[in-house]
């Protein structure tokens, strides 16, 4: 009778031990969906960039340098439609400062655009006061550049190219 009486006592130690694992199997599936669920929201958040280094390395840049101060200010599209703008002065730091999201068809039409343009520049001759760039950065291969001085000529090889990008910037 005694080892019937152990029996029950080991089966309800037992039962308990299965009924404290499973609480405990439990209690990981919910964490490990929060966890999960924490990490997709906090992966999905889009980054708010403060310095030109962080940007990603793929991106476009239009702007204008020159002038009195040699203030150098250009706006920087991503590839996801985020537009920072940029200004730096001679001799000071850079501030970057978000300015908007453009709609996702504006952004993968104007990166068509300037892959559309011709970037062999031979030498820029004749520099003016304040001068306009296009930068095309791209990820791991050469990054592009191309300016001109005061307004764009309708002559320009770029002329078509520069202005169907101008027009999906906004």
């Amino acid at each position: 009778m005694a080892s019937l009486g152990l029996a029950i006592q080991i089966n309800y130690i037992i039962f308990d031990q299965v009924l404290a694992l499973k609480e405990i199997v439990r209690d990981l599936k919910i964490s490990s969906l929060y966890l999960s669920l924490l990490f997709l929201l906090s992966a999905s958040c889009k980054h708010n960039y403060t310095r030109t280094s962080q940007l990603p390395k793929k991106h476009i840049a239009i702007g204008s340098y020159g002038g009195f101060t040699g203030m150098d200010a250009k706006l920087i599209y991503l590839k996801n439609g985020q537009v920072y703008s940029s200004e730096t002065l001679p001799g000071a730091a850079t501030k970057v400062a978000f300015l908007k999201q453009l709609p996702k068809k504006n952004s993968i039409n104007m990166f068509k655009a300037v892959k559309r343009m011709n970037f062999n520049q031979d030498g820029f001759a004749q520099p003016a006061n304040i001068n306009t760039y296009i930068e095309y950065k791209r990820r791991w291969l050469p990054d592009y550049y191309y300016q001109w001085d005061g307004i764009l000529d309708s002559t320009d090889q770029n002329f078509k190219a520069i202005t169907e990008l101008m027009h999906w910037r906004d």
